[in-house]
C-alpha cells in the first residue's frame, strides 16, 4: 500500500472516534469521486505535539495516482516503500498505547533508527464494534 490520500488535523483532546472516522469517511468520498478504489484498511498516526494538542494524520489506500493540491486538505502521496517492525495488536487504545512504547523500547535496545513516524492499519472497524477487547489493529513501525 503505498498510494495513499491523507489529511491531517490537530486536536486539543485525543481525537475521538468519531473524528478519527469522519476524516476517512471524508477519504473514502474523495476516493470514489476520483475513481480511485480503497485497497487496505484506514491507516492512522496520532502525534502529541508538546502538552496542549494532539497532529491527528488519517490515509486511505489507493489502486491508483490521483491528483491533488498540495496545499488542500486532501493529497495524494506516494510512500517510499521500505521495511516495517510490525505487530497485531488486539486490544483498546491503551493496549495499542503500550504496544507503540513497547517498539520504542525495540528499537533503544537494538539500536535501530526509525525512518519515519508509526503508523496503525485499523482492521477493525471502531464504530461498528464498540467493545475495544475485540479490536484489531495492526502497527507499522518503518526502520533503517
Amino acid at each position: 500500500d503505498t498510494m495513499l490520500v491523507t489529511t491531517k488535523f490537530e486536536t486539543i483532546i485525543l481525537p475521538s472516534i468519531q473524528d478519527i472516522y469522519s476524516h476517512i469517511n471524508k477519504l473514502k468520498t474523495f476516493a470514489v469521486s476520483n475513481n480511485a478504489k480503497q485497497t487496505g484498511p484506514p491507516m492512522l498516526n496520532v502525534s502529541a505535539i508538546g502538552n496542549s494538542s494532539f497532529r491527528c494524520m488519517v490515509a486511505l489506500p489507493i489502486d491508483r495516482v490521483i491528483q491533488t493540491s498540495y496545499t488542500g486538505p486532501i493529497t495524494y502521496v506516494r510512500m517510499v516503500p521500505g521495511r516495517f517492525l510490525t505487530a497485531e495488536i488486539k486490544g483498546g487504545p491503551f493496549t495499542i498505547k503500550q504496544s507503540h512504547r513497547m517498539m520504542q523500547l525495540y528499537f533503544q535496545d537494538y539500536k535501530r533508527t526509525a525512518m519515519a513516524i508509526p503508523f496503525e492499519y485499523l482492521i477493525t472497524d471502531r464504530l461498528k464494534e464498540t467493545d475495544t477487547t475485540k479490536w484489531v489493529t495492526k502497527i507499522y513501525a518503518p526502520v533503517y
